[in-house]
């Protein structure tokens, strides 16, 4: 597809902090939303899904785009209660970028985040390359928590993921992980469940399944140990590199 539709549909959402998605069996079957629905994904726009047709229920492509976001339900409340809970909404995200924004200024160590890294959160690029990872040793058991910051914010996890792991360092990131891949849809619910109850706002599945794929180059692969008992050295890890 191409032409004026597309052009203003990609202004539209260029210039959006949020995103409506009126679901209805007519949405998913548009081939214009779901053109215009990926491309405020693939930009990171705040979703927010709203039911426009009675026990709505999305699946397919709109399914997973809004899988773990918090519905507003137009048609089952009256539209002035649906209307005042989509401003709740709104006011809620804005109110936790606005908190995460001052915890990042505190807690922000210039020794271990680069300038490269305060630039890219500070005046976000249109480019639509990540910022390279930098100042990370090789091994997630060497990490500082300023490490674990710095992780996260390099990979756009700072406003889901990092909330859950302010205060760990690189050993507990560790545990955290190999938690994870031992149940992977529960400690997902787990963490989602934490997020909402304390930071009152969601995790997506595609936060956490960023956050299991990026982290998994600086895990251990597995433990070398030394072959006699009296080195006084710890046994030595190989990490993956790739």
């Amino acid at each position: 597809m191409h032409g004026a539709p597309m052009i203003a549909m990609a202004d539209a959402v260029e210039n959006s902090e949020f995103v409506l998605l009126c679901m209805s069996d007519t949405y998913k079957q548009s081939v214009y939303c779901q053109s215009e629905a990926h491309y405020a994904f693939e930009r990171r726009c705040r979703l927010i899904p709203l039911i426009m047709k009675s026990h709505y229920k999305p699946d397919g492509w709109l399914g997973i785009m809004v899988s773990g976001k918090i519905y507003v339900d137009f048609m089952k409340n009256e539209f002035k209660l649906a209307y005042n809970k989509l401003k709740t909404e709104i006011d809620q995200y804005r109110q936790q970028n606005l908190n995460h924004s001052m915890v990042k200024s505190k807690g922000k160590n210039p020794q271990d985040v680069s300038s490269t890294i305060s630039k890219s959160v500070q005046k976000p690029s249109k480019s639509t390359e990540r910022p390279a990872i930098v100042n990370l040793p090789c091994c997630i058991i060497q990490w500082t928590n300023n490490h674990v910051q710095s992780f996260f914010l390099t990979n756009e996890l700072d406003n889901t993921m990092l909330l859950l792991c302010l205060r760990l360092d690189g050993c507990c990131l560790l545990q955290l992980y190999e938690m994870c891949m031992m149940n992977r849809e529960s400690m997902y619910q787990s963490l989602k469940a934490e997020l909402a109850d304390v930071h009152h706002t969601t995790l997506p599945i595609s936060d956490y399944l960023t956050f299991l794929h990026q982290i998994k180059r600086y895990v251990p692969l597995t433990p070398v140990v030394t072959k006699t008992n009296q080195s006084p050295f710890p046994p030595s890890t190989v990490c993956n590199l790739m």
